[in-house]
């Protein structure tokens, strides 16, 4: 164990019982080092800030480095090891920030509640509260941005990834701020706090960016802010980034979910309908005459999963009298429809495993190795058995996509299939495989 790794262990046991920050600007000790052992250790964390810089923001790997290494001096002295090895430039700092600010589009248009943000899609994406008339914060709030969306896009904790992030970013943040001559006190009470309690309690928030990512306000619990949003951008639905190139929204209601994915998801998926245009008045017909009345809402509330393409018609103009909820839907996703992705869906009342599983539906899209490796496991089970069982019970998938649907159900919605009748006795081995897979290609 070397001497960093030691003293860490000592230092998160000091702190196990500690309190969090009552507010944002205050500096955690504890979420600093949550975030560097979630990370991996200091090295890992400050490889990736090197990494992400690089790859997402596009700046030079020499001043990615010289903001990584401000953060490993930082934790090094934090927990009293010895910080003679980093020779921190100042010079340099500034240099990283200025190119940091050269390489992203900061917007300052919009209301923007917590003061600074930035899109779902990139970090090169920045808002900052139009409120906001301190100039000579700016290049600091976009480094800061920058960075914590940059490193929850890299890392994708599966949970607290705003606390942890944030402070790694607003340590940056104030290192060049120290950098540029200036107060950290003065710059954080007499500016930031003031004018973060101006922004967040205004009554005149009314014009929000439509891709705002609400991670920050969702992982902080702050759900009245959340549902003002929502209402200002139009939207049923959070979208977040898990990895790059998946989105997932989360409804709160999850009848809305059915009715405004409906028909973006059976145009991939339906037996019926796949690769066809319809309107909502044929397939609600199609589906009542096969159910005995139409219930989709109610027997899809849970989850789902598509590909962009599925999108593709839609923006086309193929399919016509949209909805509200259809044509935010579009709306929203309109800056990267000609980008690869893919979609997932839940409701705050889907199921233990459902994410999980549609998760599983994205993986086995987006990663040929991960297809792979299924379709290897797939091939030594009676997989045609576990396809009739879905297309004849359920009823409404196309065979195309019946493979990464028996891969789905049996890796981790396998409760629902031996409830509805399949005997699950000959697949155990190859559901303990699908789960092992899955976590692996999670880290």
């Amino acid at each position: 164990m070397n001497d960093f790794s030691r003293l860490l262990g000592e230092y998160a046991h000091f702190f196990s019982n500690a309190d969090y920050p009552e507010f944002e600007t205050e500096n955690s000790d504890v979420i600093l080092f949550e975030c560097i052992n979630a990370a991996g250790g200091i090295t890992a964390l400050c490889a990736a800030i090197e990494s992400t810089l690089v790859r997402r923001v596009g700046i030079a790997g020499v001043q990615a480095h010289e903001l990584a290494m401000r953060i490993k001096r930082l934790a090094t002295e934090t927990i009293g090891g010895d910080t003679s090895l980093y020779q921190n430039d100042d010079a340099l700092l500034r240099e990283a920030t200025e190119a940091v600010n050269a390489a992203v589009h900061a917007d300052h248009t919009y209301d923007i509640p917590a003061l600074a943000g930035y899109s779902v899609f990139t970090p090169k994406k920045v808002y900052i509260d139009r409120g906001l008339r301190a100039a000579h914060t700016f290049p600091f709030l976009v480094l800061h941005e920058v960075i914590e969306k940059a490193l929850m896009d890299e890392l994708h904790f599966d949970e607290r990834s705003y606390q942890r992030t944030h402070q790694v970013a607003q340590r940056i943040e104030q290192a060049a701020v120290g950098a540029a001559g200036l107060s950290w006190s003065d710059y954080q009470e007499g500016i930031m706090l003031p004018e973060i309690e101006r922004a967040y309690f205004s009554t005149d928030i009314k014009h929000v960016p439509l891709d705002l990512d609400l991670a920050p306000y969702v992982d902080t619990d702050e759900y009245p802010m959340v549902q003002k949003l929502q209402g200002l951008q139009g939207l049923s639905f959070v979208a977040k980034k898990i990895f790059d190139g998946l989105y997932h929204l989360r409804f709160d209601d999850p009848a809305r979910m059915a009715l405004t994915m409906m028909r973006f998801q059976e145009s991939y998926e339906s037996p019926e309908f796949r690769g066809r245009v319809f309107s909502r008045e044929e397939f609600e017909q199609w589906y009542a005459a096969r159910k005995g009345s139409f219930t989709y809402a109610q027997d899809w509330g849970d989850g789902f999963n598509m590909p962009s393409s599925a999108l593709v018609p839609f923006y086309e103009g193929k399919f016509d009298s949209l909805t509200a909820d259809e044509s935010s839907f579009l709306r929203y996703f309109e800056t990267v429809k000609d980008e690869p992705f893919y979609l997932i869906a839940t409701a705050t009342s889907s199921a233990n495993g459902t994410l999980d599983h549609e998760i599983a539906h994205a993986l086995y899209f987006l990663n040929p190795d991960y297809k792979g490796a299924v379709d290897t496991i797939l091939s030594r089970i009676d997989t045609p058995s576990v396809k009739r069982f879905l297309a004849t019970v359920y009823g409404d998938y196309h065979e195309a996509v019946l493979d990464d649907e028996a891969h789905a159900y049996l890796g981790h919605s396998s409760e629902h299939l031996e409830h509805d009748g399949l005997d699950l006795a000959p697949y155990r081995d190859a559901i303990g495989e699908l789960k092992r897979l899955y976590r692996s290609h999670l880290r």
